[in-house]
Order: structure tokens, then C-alpha cells, then sequence
């Protein structure tokens, strides 16, 4: 609906949040719930969503009760939930909420002919309930790679969870932690710290070499499975039917046992590196083999 684009996920978030904003006038409710939820903070998003939905049962509940009618903007609840929230105001306003003054102090007052057409508060409720966050597919950014193109791995700031201040600062913090201390490390010690520095990556860049020297490379994230890693090499395989093999250089042959773990659980993160076999194929005829599809050979002048 909007383009079939590869962005950074920062541009498509602000593509995304530019075509809602341009739909509002023409379907203020529905799109208002998008908003909330794809241009905020999933925390704020869901509290707001929370205090919206209250206030809206009240409403269906109670039409004529007058303290459900109408919402002091000073309140602390509105203020700290719903006010600033991308969105939030749009939607009473298409449930049928307008600012006005009372006494000197501003309100939003609800009456059933304001309510935006063609659209009831129960739908709106719904919606609320219901709306997602716009789903962003994950690129492979899939290249071919000769050996001397494949011995440098330079990891993207967006890999990490953390910005490059805060991964020096913590480098930092850390390395003089270990040359103040003299304190021998346990194993379950060595472990969490492994962990830790895990979780400092959003993705991970798996190379795939092949027995004729040629390297694919492609971006996951580090929540997928092995079995991803799979469709992915069989996928630029010129013989998808082919019985092949991957061997992780750090964790050993992956098998079917394998396949449901994520990359992080192999702690194939940042990036690793896989070797590539043809199952039933002596070594020597490996080696003179081409694997690739002709489309993705062509990506080799490229580089």
C-alpha cells in the first residue's frame, strides 16, 4: 500500500507514520487506532489503549450519565496516558468528543452527534482491541562473496540494541572491570556474561560458504530459527531439491534437532560462519560443483 521499498527500519517507520496521517481525515477512528499503536512506544500505546477503552464502555454502558460525557484535560490520568499519545485524541474525537470550556478549565465533551460517521462505539472499541503494529519484513540484503571479499565482518549500528556511545561506554566499563579485579570467574559467571552480550544484538549476519569458494551472506534475526537458515541457502540453491548439509564452525553439524532453535539459542550472533555440503557427493566433485542461481552469480560482479 505504501511501496515496495528496502529501507532502514527508521524511514519505513516514518513512511509508515506519514501514509496513517494521510488517511486521517478520510477514516479518523480506524486510522487513529493505527497510529496509537505504530507511533508510540509499545508501553505508552497499550496504557493509553487501556484508559481509551474505559472510557468508551463507560460511554456504551452509560450514555446519559453526565461524569462519563465529559473528561477534564488537567485530570492526571488523561494527562499522563492519553493526552500526548499519538493518536489518542483522534480517536475521541471520532468517538464523539470536542474541547470545550467549562468554568474556566478545559474539557472534552461527548455528545452522540459528534460521533464520526458510519461508525459506532463498539467498532471503535474493537478496533482498539484489535489493531497491530504494521508488520516490517526483515531484508536477507543477500550477497555473494569471493574469499578475499569475505574476510572482513563489519556489523551496521542497527545490529546492535544499543547505541555505538553507549556499546563503547560499556566496552569500556567493562573492560576495567576485569583489570581491577583478580577474582578467578566461575562457569555460570563466564555464562551470564555470554548472555549478556548476546542480547546487545538485534541481528545477525550468517555466511554460508560453498566447497568452490563462493560465500552467500544474509541478515536474520537473531529470533529465527535454524530452519529459516535452511530455506534461506536452499532458496538460492540453482537445485532447490539438492540434499545438502550445514556445519556451524563453532557449534558442529546442525541436524533436524536443530531446526526449532533461534540463532541466539546457537549463539550463532553477531555473525558465524557455515559450511556447506552436498549430501551423497564425494569431496573432490564438491569442489567443481556450482551451487548458485545464475541471478544471484551476477551479484559477484557487483561487488
Amino acid at each position: 500500500m505504501i511501496s515496495d521499498e528496502i529501507l532502514p527500519k527508521s524511514v519505513w517507520k516514518a513512511k509508515i507514520k506519514e501514509f496513517l496521517y494521510q488517511q486521517l481525515e478520510a477514516d479518523r477512528g480506524l486510522t487513529a487506532c493505527l497510529i496509537i499503536h505504530n507511533c508510540n512506544v509499545k508501553e505508552k500505546a497499550d496504557e493509553c489503549i487501556a484508559t481509551l477503552i474505559r472510557y468508551l464502555e463507560n460511554l456504551i454502558k452509560n450514555p446519559e450519565e453526565e461524569k462519563f460525557c465529559k473528561i477534564r484535560m488537567s485530570n492526571k490520568i488523561f494527562s499522563e496516558k492519553v493526552r500526548y499519545v499519538e493518536g489518542a485524541l483522534d480517536v475521541l474525537q471520532a468517538a464523539g468528543f470536542s474541547e470545550v470550556k467549562i468554568d474556566e478549565e478545559q474539557f472534552l465533551l461527548w455528545t452522540r452527534e459528534q460521533t464520526e460517521q458510519d461508525l459506532d462505539l463498539p467498532t471503535l472499541v474493537e478496533a482498539l482491541k484489535n489493531s497491530e503494529t504494521i508488520p516490517l519484513e526483515l531484508d536477507r540484503n543477500i550477497k555473494v562473496l569471493l574469499p578475499s571479499q569475505a574476510r572482513r565482518v563489519v556489523l551496521p549500528d542497527e545490529f546492535y540494541r544499543l547505541s555505538p556511545e553507549e556499546i563503547k561506554k560499556e566496552q569500556q566499563l567493562r573492560s576495567e572491570a576485569i583489570a581491577q579485579s583478580q577474582m578467578l570467574r566461575t562457569k555460570a559467571m563466564r555464562e551470564r556474561e555470554e548472555q549478556r552480550n548476546l542480547r546487545m544484538y538485534r541481528y545477525a549476519l550468517v555466511r554460508v560458504k560453498f566447497p568452490n569458494g563462493l560465500f552467500i551472506q544474509g541478515t536474520f534475526n537473531v529470533y529465527e530459527k535454524i530452519a529459516d537458515v535452511f530455506e534461506f541457502v536452499q532458496s538460492c540453491l540453482a537445485d532447490e531439491s539438492l540434499d545438502f548439509s550445514l556445519v556451524a564452525t563453532s557449534e558442529g553439524k546442525l541436524g533436524e534437532e536443530d531446526l526449532e532453535k533461534t540463532l541466539f539459542d546457537c549463539k550463532l550472533i553477531p555473525n558465524s560462519l557455515l559450511l556447506f555440503g552436498a549430501n551423497g557427493v564425494s569431496a573432490t566433485e564438491q569442489a567443481d560443483l556450482n551451487y548458485l542461481k545464475e541471478d544471484l552469480l551476477m551479484l559477484v560482479q557487483a561487488m
